[in-house]
């Protein structure tokens, strides 16, 4: 390919052209991510979120002519963990036009060479996880879960507390969750409700999908998963009550326990981690794509 090929970062006045890039080309099949029935005001807001002070940028992209043939996007989250602030770089949607994909690793390659980050890849499509083992990236196999909710007759009887107000949430909350709660407020498709008893607390966050016609709540994060384990028939039976659903949707990873008559939907979904994991719990799809795009 005679045409010069030019790699810089996606800034804020980049996205609508990223966005229109995508809707116009993005082919799934040769790897990537990419939900076209994202709007671009959605597009935008998901790129402005307030996890990152100062965040570096939104990608890398690739550029002929100053036109985009290729992006690897992101989003970065400062997180606070037992050994002090980490910064966080989730990667995203990863997509180069057929007659430049050998340029594709230059785009993965400038996002690792930023100092000072843990990196996250959360939505890799197979045709690039030999991609990501190549570049020093660490993988975690898991299962998708999906759990029956079933009506509990006595479901007041480990006097489990619920919160779902805003406000009562983070009353109960410790400083570390409640600024997760916090940073995942005001999403138009995500909710949040604390389940309480007289020595812990659960937060989940979750978004309310349709499977085969069959709408349920797709858990996001747990805080406490033992306690998740311990009450799941109430929680459960909560969620059928309150959000009209037939049954919850958890990756394997996010449990302690799988609860008894649950099974798997979908198995050896690969996510990708590069970094120091000590500090930082993973995997979790808190500050990634998920919360804002995979439905």
């Amino acid at each position: 390919m005679s045409d010069t090929v030019t790699l810089r970062e996606i800034f804020d006045e980049d996205l609508e052209d990223v966005y229109c890039f995508l809707s116009e080309t993005f082919n799934p099949d040769l790897g990537g991510w990419f939900n076209p029935g994202v709007t671009l005001d959605e597009w935008r807001l998901a790129y402005n979120r307030s996890w990152m002070p100062e965040k570096p940028n939104n990608g890398f992209m690739l550029l002929v002519n100053n036109t985009i043939v290729g992006v690897l996007c992101a989003l970065y989250a400062q997180r606070q963990t037992q050994g002090g602030i980490r910064n966080v770089c989730n990667t995203t949607t990863w997509f180069v036009l057929d007659a430049y994909r050998f340029h594709s690793l230059k785009l993965m390659i400038a996002i690792l060479d930023q100092k000072g980050f843990f990196f996250t890849s959360l939505s890799a499509s197979p045709e690039v996880y030999e991609l990501h083992l190549q570049l020093k990236f660490r993988s975690h196999v898991t299962t998708l879960v999906a759990i029956p909710n079933l009506p509990k007759l006595n479901y007041f009887s480990k006097k489990l507390e619920i919160l779902a107000d805003p406000g009562s949430i983070s009353r109960y909350l410790d400083s570390h969750i409640k600024q997760i709660s916090i940073d995942h407020m005001n999403l138009a498709t995500v909710h949040q409700v604390v389940f309480r008893t007289s020595d812990e607390t659960l937060l989940v966050i979750f978004d309310i999908c349709t499977v085969r016609g069959l709408r349920a709540t797709n858990i996001l994060y747990l805080s406490n998963p033992d306690m998740f384990y311990q009450n799941q028939n109430e929680i459960c039976s909560y969620f059928l009550l309150h959000n009209y659903t037939l049954f919850t949707r958890i990756h394997r990873c996010s449990m302690s326990k799988v609860p008894t008559f649950s099974f798997e939907i979908k198995r050896n979904i690969t996510l990708f981690y590069n970094g120091d994991i000590k500090e930082l719990p993973f995997p979790e799809f808190i500050y990634s794509e998920h919360m804002l795009f995979c439905r």
